[in-house]
């Protein structure tokens, strides 16, 4: 069987698009080992771009504060990772909260809370956030308001404790919902 010249240029032309598109697909941006999950959970906290893809509800604000909280509490990483790690949580709240803890405090009363977890033997096993439909919105005067109910499971040894909060969101001039305030309810303890 004699091979036609203009087939064989065909099936190498089909060959090399193939290929091509197997290389492009394997390249793009979002197929990199770093989308795959083989960052840690710090790394994907410190290379999280919120300026760019800042979180758009009061749900998703509140998963990504915790996101970090956990991260805080639970995992080993360096000084540099944690200062990045508080550049990341300190974007997610609302000025009036900034400004009434700035960044040194914020920074010294953390460092001095996971010193005492981590004494404890605590951590955190699992965080329970309101559904999208439970989340309370108000509007006053001309600013929108959210409430958010959030309860997090802390163990210590063999015991675990349970810790609800509730967190007031305010939606900036911008359209970014930022944390107000948070407050403590009341514990439960368990064994």
């Amino acid at each position: 069987m004699k091979l036609n010249p203009k087939m064989l240029l065909v099936a190498v032309i089909f060959v090399a698009l193939i290929v091509g598109y197997y290389w492009y697909l394997s390249s793009r941006p979002g197929n990199n080992a770093e989308s795959k999950g083989d960052l840690t959970a710090v790394q994907k906290v410190t290379t999280a771009n919120l300026e760019k893809d800042y979180p758009k509800t009061p749900r998703e604000v509140l998963k990504t504060y915790n996101e970090i909280q956990t991260c805080f509490y639970n995992e080993e990483y360096t000084e540099e990772e944690l200062l990045e790690m508080v550049a990341q949580a300190r974007s997610l709240l609302d000025p009036a909260l900034l400004e009434r803890n700035p960044e040194e405090a914020y920074l010294a009363n953390l460092k001095a809370d996971i010193a005492s977890y981590r004494q404890e033997g605590k951590k955190i096993t699992n965080i329970t956030i309101d559904s999208s439909n439970d989340v309370r919105k108000e509007t006053v005067g001309n600013e929108d308001y959210a409430y958010i109910n959030c309860v997090y499971y802390v163990r210590e040894g063999s015991s675990y404790e349970v810790i609800p909060e509730t967190y007031l969101l305010h939606k900036d001039a911008d359209g970014k919902w930022k944390i107000l305030a948070f407050s403590l309810q009341s514990k439960e303890q368990g064994e």
